[in-house]
C-alpha cells in the first residue's frame, strides 16, 4: 500500500509540475529570430489604416507551459495591436486571454497583475516612440481531490513592446 501511495503521488507530482516548456520561436518582420522555451511571438503585416492614425498591425506574445510527458498546460497570451505615423505611436489597445491545455487539476486563478489602469491599456505610448504593455496571470492545481494537500502555482508574464517605426518585441517569464 505505502508503495501504491509513492506511485501515485509521484504521478501526480508529474502532472502538477511543469516542466520548462518545449522550445517555442520569437520572430519579427525583420527576419530576427531567437529560440526561448515556452515563449513565442508573431506579428501581422503593416497595413493603412488611413487618417490620422497612420499604418498599424498587431503583435502576440505568449507563454506556454508544458508538464513532464510534454502536453500543453496553459498557454498565457497578449495581443497588442497600434498604429503610428512619423515616427510616433498614435493609437493601441490590447487583448489578454488564455488556452487551457488539457492536463487535469490545473485552473486559471485570473490577470493578477498589469502595468494598465484599463483592461484594454487604451493609448498607451501614444504621442511617443515607444509603448508597452504587460500583463501577469496565475495558474494552479491542487492534489485536494486525491486527499493529498499539495498544491502548484504558477504566475507568467507577457510584455510586448511596441514602436512608433512599426516594430515590436515581447519579453516573458513565469
Amino acid at each position: 500500500m505505502k508503495r501504491f501511495i509513492v506511485i501515485l503521488v509521484g504521478v501526480a507530482l508529474m502532472l502538477l509540475v511543469p516542466a520548462t516548456a518545449k522550445a517555442d520561436y520569437t520572430t519579427d518582420y525583420y527576419g530576427v529570430t531567437n529560440s526561448a522555451a515556452g515563449e513565442g511571438f508573431t506579428m501581422s503585416t503593416p497595413s493603412f489604416a488611413g487618417g490620422a492614425q497612420g499604418t498599424c498591425r498587431s503583435a502576440r506574445g505568449w507563454r506556454t507551459r508544458t508538464n513532464s510527458f510534454g502536453t500543453r498546460v496553459y498557454t498565457y497570451n497578449e495581443s497588442v495591436y497600434w498604429c503610428w505615423r512619423t515616427g510616433l505611436i498614435t493609437y493601441s489597445t490590447r487583448v489578454r486571454w488564455v488556452d487551457m491545455g488539457s492536463v487535469p487539476l490545473w485552473g486559471f486563478d485570473g490577470h493578477v497583475s498589469t502595468n494598465c489602469a484599463q483592461e484594454t491599456c487604451p493609448n498607451r505610448g501614444v504621442g511617443t516612440s515607444l509603448g508597452y504593455d504587460w500583463t501577469q496571470g496565475q495558474f494552479h492545481a491542487c492534489l485536494g481531490a486525491l486527499g493529498i494537500n499539495i498544491c502548484s502555482y504558477k504566475t507568467p508574464q507577457v510584455g510586448i513592446h511596441f514602436m512608433g517605426n512599426g516594430g515590436a518585441y515581447v519579453d516573458t517569464n513565469g
